[in-house]
């Protein structure tokens, strides 16, 4: 009769979780095909990358199931455009011509003081940063300066030195951000004696749009391809391929390689809808 020893016991359970274990790898794609492990963040209408937004704030709206909206970059007006410098306007006639290129979605939205950058914001911040706002202090004093004297007017000066030098573009994206309509307005409130305003917690921090880097019509296609894609999956599979990705490590297949992998960190599955 066959001796029984539990050392035959240990090597069969070792040799059933080695072969689970290679099943289970086989199962696993862990070459970069896998989206878990590399995202493919610039190839075209595979996905919308969102700026500007607090991953705790997103994460809080949408499991307590409120929908939200995503919000373009709003479309320039001529005003703004000649404002910028994007556009000249002959003072002899009503022709227009471009001083420069029109901007693209990033490079406007920057200009209208919206964060660009794609990493992820860890606390609330002010509507202008420190260092803008050192630029709104300072021209708030160079209107004032000069009514300290009396012999000054009160109406023009301001006017005469910007002709010499015109504010920067971050200075009028900056009052903007603070909610004055223009130049004007902004020197009306210091000849006025108004109280210069000051920085706030923007309020798209705490709302249900979810800001992206492009204009309007972009963001239409773009959301109209996503959509049908993600109809086509749950047709065919029954399953849904929608997720809010919040969070990317970046890392390399080797020490010698050059070209970073993204892989998302948490995800949370979203469905999209038309708009009515």
């Amino acid at each position: 009769m066959a001796e029984y020893s539990s050392s035959d016991d240990d090597g069969s359970q070792a040799y059933i979780l080695k072969s689970l274990e290679d099943m289970r790898r086989k199962l696993l794609d862990l070459t970069s095909r896998n989206r878990l492990l590399n995202f493919p963040v610039a190839q075209k209408h595979s996905s919308l990358r969102i700026v500007d937004e607090l991953p705790d704030q997103l994460f809080r709206t949408l499991i307590s199931e409120e929908p939200m909206q995503f919000a373009g970059v709003p479309d320039p007006s001529r005003h703004q455009l000649q404002k910028f410098g994007f556009l000249d306007k002959s003072q002899d006639s009503t022709d227009e011509k471009n001083k420069k290129s029109m901007p693209d979605a990033k490079n406007w939205a920057a200009k209208l003081g919206i964060n660009t950058s794609y990493e992820l914001l860890s606390q609330p911040k002010d509507n202008v940063s420190a260092e803008d706002y050192q630029q709104v202090v300072k021209a708030w004093q160079d209107i004032l300066d000069p009514l300290k004297d009396n012999a000054t007017s009160r109406s023009g000066a301001w006017n005469n030195a910007l002709q010499s030098e015109p504010p920067s573009e971050r200075l009028i994206a900056a009052l903007m951000q603070l909610g004055y309509k223009d130049l004007g307005e902004f020197e009306l409130d210091a000849k006025a004696g108004k109280q210069l305003r000051t920085p706030s917690i923007r309020a798209s921090l705490a709302d249900t749009q979810i800001q992206t880097l492009y204009y309007p019509s972009e963001l239409e296609a773009m959301l109209r391809s996503l959509h049908g894609k993600a109809q086509v999956a749950i047709e065919e599979t029954g399953a849904g391929i929608l997720y809010l990705a919040l969070g990317f490590l970046e890392w390399f297949e080797s020490e010698d390689s050059d070209k970073p992998r993204l892989a998302p960190l948490f995800t949370i599955p979203v469905t999209l809808e038309k708009g009515k």
